[in-house]
């Protein structure tokens, strides 16, 4: 005999489980892409202080939230502008760079079909923002 009672508690179960799973991964991502920002991202751009201030720039860097903005400064000017930004794809992260109005994927420059996080190392972050720099330089 068909119990509706049954089904519908059925449904309710799965339907809290679904959600407790949800919220579960949806935590573990904003703590891997803090964990990425402030022990991959951060410490690959101050990485380069010391080579910008040896040519008299200075390099400002600012975290807000799940973005990266940066700065190169030479004297009084703002020479070069900078951003990371996190974008949430399904269960990965990926970061993009945002210069000139423009915003790409910063790419791996080991691993060719994964764009996450997970896959950056500091040497791609410092990677992106040189060439972006010199791009930019004209």
């Amino acid at each position: 005999m068909y119990d509706w009672k049954e089904e519908l508690n059925d449904y309710f179960e799965s339907k809290d489980t679904e959600k407790f799973s949800d919220g579960v991964a949806a935590a573990k991502l904003n703590r891997d892409i803090e964990n990425f920002l402030i022990k991959t991202a951060i410490p690959a751009l101050d990485g380069l202080k010391e080579d910008l201030t040896a040519k008299n720039r200075t390099l400002h860097i600012d975290k807000i939230k799940q973005v990266i903005k940066t700065a190169v400064r030479f004297g009084d000017t703002a020479e070069f502008i900078y951003e990371i930004r996190i974008r949430k794809v399904g269960e990965k992260a990926c970061a993009l760079k945002f210069v000139n109005g423009m915003e790409s994927i910063i790419t791996p420059q080991t691993i060719k079909n994964d764009n996450s996080i997970s896959s950056l190392t500091m040497d791609d972050i410092r990677g992106s923002f040189v060439y972006e720099y010199i791009a930019s330089m004209g």
